[in-house]
């Protein structure tokens, strides 16, 4: 890779997290997406790219603790609008429900691990030490 191309995308990268931080500071104050774009000269779609990439960053890093108590912070502080989609409390609602959906889908993902084992591989199946017994005789 050419000198200058790495350059080019050390800047980016530098710019991204400067304009992260800024970000992070206006979620608080509970500004809507377009508020926190006109009050950092940028567009929407910057805003919503780079809060996407830094979720997704904290959730592949393995962060998840991290990103669930953001979630939760964001909800808090968005107080009653946090149940909404639209609105002032929409940056929450949605941090909320993508932090569900990333810890169901890591679920799934384990799930697919286990029968891509026993069935495929012919590895043997997890111990269950309920497996003769019937649903209705289970503690509960």
């Amino acid at each position: 890779m050419a000198e200058k191309e790495i350059k080019r995308r050390r800047a980016t990268r530098f710019e991204r997290q400067q304009r992260l931080k800024q970000i992070h500071k206006l979620m608080i104050l509970g500004l809507t997406v377009q508020e926190m774009a006109e009050r950092i000269g940028c567009n929407e779609r910057t805003v919503r790219r780079d809060l996407d990439a830094d979720y997704e960053r904290l959730e592949r890093d393995g962060h998840r603790e991290v990103a669930a108590n953001r979630a939760a912070i964001m909800a808090e502080l968005a107080g009653p609008d946090g149940a909404f989609l639209e609105g002032p409390g929409a940056m929450a609602a949605s941090l909320v429900l993508m932090n569900r959906a990333m810890s169901i889908a890591g679920g799934t993902s384990e799930i697919k691990r286990n029968q891509i084992g026993e069935r495929i591989l012919g590895l043997p199946p997890e111990h269950r030490v309920d497996k003769d017994i019937a649903y209705k005789d289970l503690d509960k």
